[in-house]
């Protein structure tokens, strides 16, 4: 009744399906607003700007000890620090967080859109970290639910609403006995009337 905003904990990778399905049904019309960035355990960032539907985030230097490694790396690559980011380069997150001192790197790609005063403004790219590899291949999740929606959208009126992507060996025996290979379970919305046939493609 006085809803005004929609705030969600991450709006970037295969989250992005879960807010379109949000902006096209109960929340029509209605800014869905990101306020933190996070990664690895540690909060690293703020959206200034809600307003935005693309979320760009303020990195704030005190919440982590962060280094970034630019995309594509080399194997000289060394990694740099806040202040010497360039603005519309992609950039692979290292970080050394609070609670323990670890560092590692996150495996999130972040490109850099600007810059507030001095500190630097990135976008999420993608995640590095999470792949699909049944035999090497190294599929980002990013790349695969864009090619999956872009496979949903060849059938007129049909939506991707859910979806789960596992590796043939994790099902067992239920998935034959073929060649190792990936089984794709999807939830879409607005398919009527198919044929026996048509079902089987889908």
């Amino acid at each position: 009744p006085q809803l005004e905003v929609v705030v969600v904990g991450m709006a970037h990778g295969a989250e992005k399906l879960y807010r379109d399905a949000l902006h096209q049904a109960d929340c029509k019309g209605m800014p869905i607003y990101c306020p933190f960035y996070r990664a690895a355990g540690a909060l690293l960032g703020m959206n200034l700007w809600p307003e935005e539907t693309v979320p760009r985030l303020l990195l704030c230097p005190d919440w982590a000890f962060c280094e970034f490694l630019p995309c594509p790396a080399k194997e000289d690559s060394r990694t740099v620090l806040l202040g010497e980011l360039w603005e519309g380069r992609e950039y692979s997150l290292v970080l050394t967080a609070r609670p323990g001192q670890y560092r590692c790197q996150a495996g999130e790609v972040l490109r850099v859109t600007g810059f507030h005063r001095q500190c630097p403004v990135v976008e999420p790219v993608r995640r590095d970290s999470q792949v699909l590899s049944v035999r090497g291949e190294n599929i980002p999740e990013e790349r695969f639910c864009q090619s999956l929606c872009r496979a949903v959208g060849m059938w007129p009126g049909a939506r991707l609403v859910d979806y789960v992507c596992v590796e043939s060996a994790l099902l067992g025996a239920s998935s034959g006995a073929s060649a190792p290979h990936y089984e794709v379970f999807v939830e879409l919305q607005g398919l009527r009337d198919l044929s026996e046939a048509q079902r089987y493609k889908v």
